[in-house]
């Protein structure tokens, strides 16, 4: 009974000064290490200037801090010219360089393809069994066929598919909306690199059959029934 009685007496002893110590502090704010009440230090009291949230130290790294712009910044043009001069890395496409295009009616498609790439492109091609891309085309070309002349090299022979079908193969090639017609119904067109580049293939095997040079032949039968004519003696 001693001993307990004892140490509720120590514990109630311990609890009263810390009550007379905290009675001491006076008000607090917890911004700072001193005191307002007592005058000496402690760890959670207010009025001290170095770290008071209007002191000049603390304003100074708030100013590192990157902070939320509230106009736009903006630039005239011809300084921002003169500036993008010295961070091109392209400066054979400066347009200082580039001809006007006045009376310029060469052709600007950026979807033509060379010769590697064009038979890159061919060896994505399924070969699907039933193609859904020549269900699309209105002219019913062999799309499969073409392509896998392509790959092979055989460039004539992919000319000859295409101009067998469509006489305008080149110019379908060229303006054709292949991503409506027979490109949209690519089973590729879910894929990373998209649908093949149809109707990028089919100008360049048309125009690689151009390059070919070969001698116009025409049926005999159709030359007696148009001889003397000058439309059809005339070279396309």
């Amino acid at each position: 009974m001693f001993r307990q009685g004892s140490s509720v007496v120590r514990q109630q002893f311990v609890c009263a000064r810390a009550h007379r110590r905290w009675l001491a502090c006076g008000s607090r704010c917890g911004g700072c290490g001193s005191s307002s009440g007592s005058g000496g230090k402690s760890f959670s009291s207010v009025n001290h200037k170095e770290v008071s949230r209007h002191s000049v130290e603390t304003d100074a790294v708030l100013q590192l801090q990157p902070r939320v712009l509230n106009a736009a910044t903006v630039k005239p043009t011809a300084e921002t010219r003169k500036e993008k001069k010295l961070w091109k890395r392209n400066a054979d496409k400066d347009e200082s360089a580039i001809p006007p295009l006045h009376l310029d009616f060469s052709d600007v498609k950026t979807t033509t393809l060379s010769e590697r790439g064009a038979l890159r492109e061919a060896s994505r091609c399924l070969k699907c069994a039933d193609a859904p891309c020549q269900h699309s085309c209105p002219t019913q070309v062999d799309i499969k066929s073409f392509i896998g002349s392509i790959g092979k090299k055989n460039y004539y022979g992919s000319a000859k598919v295409i101009l067998s079908d469509n006489p305008n193969g080149l110019t379908c090639g060229m303006v054709c909306p292949t991503s409506d017609l027979c490109a949209g119904g690519c089973n590729l067109t879910a894929s990373e690199e998209g649908a093949i580049n149809i109707g990028g293939l089919q100008q360049f095997a048309v125009e690689m059959f151009a390059k070919m040079n070969v001698p116009q032949i025409v049926d005999p039968e159709v030359v007696k029934k148009t001889a003397g004519n000058a439309h059809y003696d005339k070279k396309i």
